[in-house]
């Protein structure tokens, strides 16, 4: 009896953890949120699901010489979860918009195995620990066809309608996205027109380190206005690589489009963001403070450290940490020695584990 009581709750223990992949997944497509990265680790959890379970499931039949027309189920079902999924992570992988189909199945197993067969199986030993043959059992124990049928319409049904109202907000996405391309290649004609096109970065599509130069080289020969100064973020992730080791060179370019997001979305509007270089980035902030680009310098550190976007290609097991070497600029200075300073306070800040600014 300690044997099953043990093989039961790890059974029953896995269903609820299934269950709550499955509600996530369906927020994730209810919300438009899921990513290539969460897709994959998704389907080695349920890898890592399937092969427990089934491996449980299938010691406790052989222990109870569960009657056969139960045993025979268990094994179709096993059978054919294994062959959907592969056919589904094929499938979905190459097209994340076929990802309702594995909402479907895994809704349909979830109705059938978790709460169906499942809870019939355990039901069946604990007849048996009392006395009954597993023929008995097995006539005793019985499931509606359509037991939990209406619940699971009524939830793909309001899944339905919140993917199409995602699909409409997709077609509208689309139509801003058409215009912006559109003024995208005015302003490129212009700039080719005037000899002053801007550089960018292929990856990240932000300026690059030629643009940044050109930029900086721009700001000091203009000379800086009134009593404010141009100021320059150099940033890294200072466990990058560690991060990297520790979860796979998958999360790398997610990692850096990321924090770019957070770079931006913490900086002023006025303030440009630039690709350096495999991890680092600079922000160029004009008309800046000591007081001001410390507190945006502050903000980056905690927003990064504190980002749930970030912190979930770490499972939340982990977090990103900014170094950050500052430069102010208020007089006339080489280029070369700009970039000389702000380099070297940035290899200052990255000496130690912590995140930290060098000004």
């Amino acid at each position: 009896m300690e044997f099953y009581n043990t093989k039961a709750k790890e059974i029953e223990k896995r269903n609820s953890n299934y269950i709550k992949l499955v509600n996530t997944l369906g927020r994730k497509l209810a919300n438009d949120s899921l990513s290539h990265f969460e897709l994959q680790a998704f389907f080695k959890d349920m890898a890592q699901y399937s092969s427990q379970q089934f491996e449980d499931i299938n010691q406790i039949i052989d222990e109870y010489h569960i009657y056969e027309k139960q045993v025979q189920t268990h094994k179709q079902n096993q059978k054919m979860f294994i062959k959907e999924m592969v056919l589904l992570c094929d499938s979905v992988s190459e097209d994340l918009s076929k990802a309702k189909m594995l909402l479907d199945f895994l809704i349909f197993w979830m109705d059938s195995q978790v709460l169906g067969q499942d809870k019939v199986l355990l039901r069946q030993i604990s007849l048996i620990s009392s006395g009954k043959t597993p023929k008995e059992a097995y006539e005793l124990t019985s499931i509606s066809p359509n037991g939990n049928d209406t619940l699971i319409r009524t939830l793909n049904e309001m899944l339905d309608l919140l993917l199409q109202r995602n699909r409409e907000l997709s077609e509208s996405n689309k139509i801003l996205a058409a215009n912006l391309e559109q003024k995208q290649k005015e302003l490129l004609y212009l700039n080719q027109k005037y000899g002053s096109i801007v550089t960018v970065d292929e990856t990240t599509k932000l300026p690059n380190r030629k643009q940044a130069l050109k930029d900086i080289d721009k700001y000091i020969n203009n000379g800086v206005k009134d009593e404010s100064k141009l100021g320059l973020l150099l940033i890294s992730i200072g466990n990058y690589d560690e991060l990297l080791k520790k979860f796979g060179a998958r999360i790398d370019e997610e990692l850096i489009l990321r924090t770019i997001d957070i770079i931006k979305n913490t900086t002023r509007s006025d303030d440009v963001v630039y690709f350096m270089r495999r991890n680092e980035l600079l922000v160029l902030c004009p008309s800046s403070s000591e007081t001001s680009i410390i507190n945006i310098a502050n903000l980056l550190i905690a927003n990064t450290k504190n980002s749930r976007d970030i912190n979930s290609l770490f499972y939340n097991k982990d977090s990103a940490k900014l170094n950050i070497g500052i430069e102010l600029i208020d007089k006339n200075i080489a280029l070369k020695d700009v970039l000389k300073n702000v380099d070297d306070k940035l290899k200052m800040a990255e000496d130690g584990k912590e995140a930290k600014f060098v000004i």
